[in-house]
């Protein structure tokens, strides 16, 4: 008979919430800030927003904008992005992380919208998700500020998380899988596992990666991007480093 096992079990990671007045104080300030937010991102039609949310997927906007600056002028309609091929696309996006991936979709992405909408950006959720490359959360970009629709976050992004992850990153969070497609990037914060890729949806529970058994990744926490009532944490190590944001940089959020 093998001997009992003596290892220790996992002790449940403790939550640290932020308070609703802070919470309702930094809204707020944002709110009086920049009462009508709008996207970096450069575009002239609806065509370059979705070609340019698309590329903005683990980049920043200034990296999308530098590249697109010199794509567009050459390339701005899907048929014209089509004729370019994946061969044709990647010089003019290779300085944007995982660019390999991304012109693919993009190719792709341009020949639904050739062969099945005429050419046109379609208007509806539905439709916008079917194409490669496109989630929920590009649909909802697209259908905000490109057709002014209203009310576009819905289930599963209805529940206010989605923004709290943005907050996050406002108050110097960065995704909790560190931004990188092989274990060998991290977030900064000593309490939060390393992943290998961003969750999506509702992931059964442990989904291991990157040797962090046995708990895995902490798909549950804001800075992933599971659905909004997946999510319901952000760890001390995390809070710490937002209450370091909001007594430095961010201090007249608060003051």
């Amino acid at each position: 008979m093998s001997a009992p096992s003596t290892r220790r079990q996992a002790k449940p990671r403790p939550q640290l919430r932020m308070s609703a007045r802070r919470r309702r104080a930094i809204f707020e300030a944002l709110r009086a800030a920049n009462p009508a937010p709008r996207t970096e991102l450069e575009y002239a039609s609806a065509f370059e927003l979705l070609v340019a949310v698309v590329l903005s997927a683990q980049a920043t906007d200034k990296s999308v904008n530098l590249a697109t600056r010199k794509l567009f002028p050459v390339a701005n309609t899907p048929e014209a992005i089509l004729a370019l091929g994946v061969a044709g696309l990647t010089p003019y996006i290779r300085t944007i992380g995982l660019f390999n991936s991304k012109a693919k979709h993009l190719i792709e992405t341009c020949r639904a919208l050739v062969e099945q909408h005429g050419g046109v950006v379609p208007r509806t959720r539905e439709a916008l998700e079917a194409l490669p490359g496109v989630g929920r959360k590009t649909a909802n970009v697209i259908l905000n500020t490109a057709f002014g629709t209203a009310g576009s976050a819905g289930a599963p992004f209805n529940l206010g998380r989605t923004a709290t992850h943005e907050i996050g990153h406002f108050l110097n969070l960065r995704h909790i899988w560190g931004d990188t497609p092989d274990c060998s990037g991290g977030d900064f914060v000593d309490d939060t596992p390393n992943a290998e890729t961003p969750n999506y949806g509702k992931p059964a529970f442990p989904r291991v990666s990157c040797s962090n058994g046995p708990n895995g990744d902490m798909f549950m926490n804001y800075m992933d991007y599971t659905d909004d009532d997946s999510m319901y944490m952000f760890t001390p190590g995390q809070v710490a480093r937002m209450h370091t944001t909001l007594d430095g940089p961010r201090k007249s959020l608060v003051s």
